[in-house]
């Protein structure tokens, strides 16, 4: 999970927001980020981890702490999805 946190950080959060917020349960609209920062969050996750995440879920509770979680699940279900396959 600790390599994910990362991967999201670098790849994801600092590509759109230019840096990581220091606390990753922090709301990203306090921390200075608007509605299409976080639809840029979501695109590039998505684009990045090759997934669909639900944009939806990310911007009811806006934090990293949350779009790690829905990356992590989502893969974890494309992972269980190949193996039943």
């Amino acid at each position: 999970m600790d390599d994910l946190i990362v991967l999201v950080a670098t790849e994801v959060a600092v590509p759109v927001l230019g840096e990581v917020p220091p606390d990753t349960e922090a709301d990203l609209f306090e921390a200075g980020a608007d509605s299409l920062h976080l639809l840029r969050l979501v695109t590039r996750a998505n684009a990045v981890f090759g997934i669909a995440l639900d944009a939806e879920a990310f911007l009811r509770r806006p934090t990293l702490a949350v779009l790690i979680a829905l990356v992590a699940e989502s893969l974890g279900a494309d992972d269980a999805g190949r193996t039943a396959a």
